[in-house]
């Protein structure tokens, strides 16, 4: 079901189930039932957040290798640098 708010058109979500995740909820919109699905990998479906850098990603890494990236790029940064002796 489509709904037309200020001229924009809002995909009315059926909710399967509740998990009562939240103290507040509207159920109109299951925000685990996003998560769950966006770890999935279903970026059309699911709840997908970035920031105003994301222009910036070339790539999207698992955790483990954005971590090793991060490590790799510290020891370089910190490994002092060869002196010539005179």
């Amino acid at each position: 079901m489509l709904l037309q708010k200020k001229s924009v058109m809002i995909k009315k979500v059926k909710i399967d189930k509740c998990y009562s995740c939240l103290k507040k909820c509207s159920h109109r919109f299951c925000i685990y039932d996003s998560l769950l699905k966006s770890r999935d990998g279903d970026a059309e479906e699911g709840l997908v957040f970035s920031g105003s850098r994301v222009h910036e990603i070339n790539d999207i890494l698992p955790v483990k290798k954005i971590i090793d990236n991060i490590t790799e790029e510290y020891n370089i940064l910190n490994t002092p640098l060869l002196q010539k002796t005179i």
